[in-house]
């Protein structure tokens, strides 16, 4: 089927390119005899058998085109291409045009639906500035390679979509950071219960961790230290709150004051 390189406006109707690729199909079956036993189309399309292949495909388009409100596209859901209620379009196309439409010609159908639907979601062109340079795809590169969104990498992939998870302590040490600051961090390396190793940041002053004790972690990266990406619960398993805490208590598993 041939279709067109380069849309050069956005409202492309999609109807007129399923319904020129129905009338092609017609017009090339009633050209070549068939064998097999089909039922003729009716004789509101065909009435007169001796017109050229012009004007019989002329016939059936505007036989089509008049039943647009029949076939009329309609919503999609999800992003996705529902075949499902489209069903109801071809099989009124079978009945108008007189013979079976396959699944391959259906699943073209499909696609350039497919291809419409990304040309509906592309902004205006603005006709003011003559200038501008307007690019849009091609039906090529919609049909054969359909746009997929892009794909967000986790930063937590250690705690697999949980909120927290346990782990023990493995290594307890302090390290560095980046410049400008010079105060030491404290850091635990934890083996969680998935069987994965990650360091975690000890928040607040002082605690009592120590090889082999357990923790909860959960995710939120330190600015200054490369590569740690989570912090460990303070109050929770063994890792004790501060006591003298005042502001942020939640998060330092601190009690409030009597």
């Amino acid at each position: 089927m041939a279709l067109s390189r380069l849309a050069a406006r956005k409202d492309v109707a999609i109807s007129n390119s399923c319904f020129r690729f129905l009338a092609n199909r017609l017009s090339s079956n009633l050209s070549q005899p068939s064998s097999s036993p089909i039922s003729p189309p009716p004789l509101s399309l065909l009435a007169n058998q001796n017109q050229s292949d012009t004007s019989v495909r002329r016939r059936i388009m505007d036989s089509i085109l008049s039943n647009q409100a029949q076939i009329g596209s309609k919503p999609y859901q999800s992003g996705s291409f529902v075949l499902g209620p489209d069903q109801d379009r071809l099989q009124s196309i079978r009945n108008m045009i007189g013979f079976p439409i396959s699944s391959s010609e259906s699943m073209e159908l499909e696609r350039i639906i497919n291809a419409h639907k990304v040309f509906d979601e592309m902004p205006q062109r603005n006709e003011k500035r003559e200038d501008e340079m307007y690019c849009m795809p091609t039906y090529n590169q919609l049909l054969f390679n359909e746009r997929k969104p892009k794909k967000r990498s986790s930063r937590t992939r250690a705690l697999e979509g949980c909120p927290q998870k346990a782990g023990v302590c493995v290594r307890v040490f302090t390290r560095a950071p980046k410049k400008p600051n010079s105060a030491q961090r404290k850091l635990a390396k934890v083996r969680l219960s998935n069987g994965k190793d990650t360091f975690a940041y000890i928040p607040g002053e002082g605690h009592n961790l120590q090889e082999h004790s357990i923790v909860l972690i959960r995710g939120g990266r330190v600015p200054d230290l490369p590569g740690v990406k989570f912090h460990c619960i303070r109050g929770v398993k063994d890792l004790m709150g501060l006591p003298n805490r005042r502001q942020g208590r939640s998060k330092y598993g601190a009690e409030k004051p009597k």
